[in-house]
């Protein structure tokens, strides 16, 4: 049984315009169709499959300094360290508790 869960869709935009990152373009890199990447960004629930893919492809843009400071007005602040590695490590520690539950 796979389970499926809403994407942070505030903290993917931080980290999108702290990377200078759009939309197209992350869709592309984590493999999914711009329609798919719109319906997750829009709080339709994914499979933590989808979400790794997604924070893996995050993970390969680098942070931009001061990229929030080109944001619109209310775009919230990101933070000073990437946590892009720690969502990865997060959804393949998900997965393989998963995994494990589907066997037993």
């Amino acid at each position: 049984m796979t389970t499926a869960a809403p994407i942070n869709r505030e903290r993917l935009d931080r980290e999108m315009v702290a990377r200078g990152v759009d939309g197209r373009t992350l869709a592309r890199a984590a493999k999914l169709s711009e329609v798919s990447f719109s319906k997750l960004r829009n709080g339709r629930p994914v499979r933590s499959s989808t979400l790794r893919r997604v924070a893996e492809a995050l993970a390969k843009f680098p942070l931009m300094p001061g990229a929030e400071l080109l944001a619109e007005p209310g775009t919230k602040k990101t933070a000073d360290v990437d946590p892009a590695p720690a969502v990865v490590q997060e959804v393949k520690a998900d997965a393989s508790s998963s995994a494990r539950r589907q066997r037993e």
